[in-house]
């Protein structure tokens, strides 16, 4: 822990004790405003690659093409996380291409080439929603981080992928934003003032939110990854949302972190393979 993050933790711990209320709810006003990052060299190749579409005016996307999917429209869904956009989820793209699948990365309100200042996961959700509306349904949907958490709400709703894919997700955003407000030094206190600005900025219930209360029923086969030593969102949340889905097989890796899992080689293969599997893959896994 760095020496600046160290004074910042300190000075939310003493505002937490002697401005709970006032220190929730300016943190609040700018929690949901995601910040920008720069594009890099690579992105802008993947760019290249794909074609830009709206889905009307809020929201930007990319598009990249199969060969072999121009007869069938055999698509998959690649929805990126928080303060993220969709071309950095593209180390997943070449290898959907080659097993003739369309590709269609979101960029989420707020983030990458969809305007907009503020975000959620509520938003993300139906921005997904909005996505199978438009573009029809999708084989696969692969969702990172809070846009795993999307994915799960989505679903809850009634989009309905053939097989999901959710990496380094949380089950729940109220356990994921406790966590978080504990790593920065709120106490119990300003963390409820503060749970509750957000869930009033969201316009919906933290609990409509989980995905153990949307997906208890579901048989979708879903694929969870999450590495044991993600510090932003804790693997715990994969292993609880895996104990409700009636079809779930949960990957765990080690030492890739939050972001890295992304682009890990034996997460890629191990999403094309449960991409090309069939109705089975899981009994093979368990060794049923």
């Amino acid at each position: 822990m760095n020496i600046a993050f160290t004074l910042f933790r300190l000075k939310n711990q003493l505002t937490s004790l002697f401005a709970s209320a006032n220190t929730a709810h300016k943190f609040a006003e700018v929690f949901l405003k995601p910040k920008r990052s720069e594009v890099k060299d690579w992105e802008l190749r993947a760019e290249l690659k794909g074609e830009r579409i709206n889905l009307g005016d809020e929201v930007s996307a990319i598009k990249w093409c199969a060969e072999a999917a121009k007869s069938n429209n055999k698509q998959i869904l690649l929805v990126h996380g928080w303060e993220s956009r969709a071309t950095h989820m593209y180390g997943l793209v070449d290898g959907l291409l080659e097993q003739g699948y369309n590709v269609v990365g979101l960029d989420m309100p707020g983030h990458g080439q969809s305007p907009g200042n503020s975000s959620n996961a509520n938003l993300f959700a139906q921005t997904i929603l909005l996505a199978e509306q438009t573009l029809g349904e999708f084989s696969v949907i692969i969702g990172h981080s809070m846009g795993a958490s999307a994915t799960s709400i989505a679903v809850g709703k009634g989009v309905s992928p053939e097989k999901m894919v959710l990496i380094s997700g949380p089950s729940s955003i109220e356990n994921s934003i406790r966590h978080f407000v504990s790593l920065i030094g709120f106490n119990k206190r300003t963390s409820d003032h503060f749970i509750a600005r957000i869930a009033q900025y969201v316009g919906v219930p933290f609990h409509q939110l989980d995905a153990t209360n949307l997906l208890q029923e579901c048989q979708i086969p879903t694929l969870l990854i999450h590495d044991e030593s993600d510090k932003e969102v804790l693997h715990s949340e994969s292993k609880r949302l895996e104990s409700v889905l009636q079809n779930a097989h949960l990957m765990t890796t080690q030492g890739f972190g939050h972001r890295k899992i992304l682009k890990a080689q034996p997460v890629l293969e191990a999403i094309s393979d449960f991409v090309a599997s069939d109705t089975h893959f899981f009994n093979l896994v368990k060794g049923k």
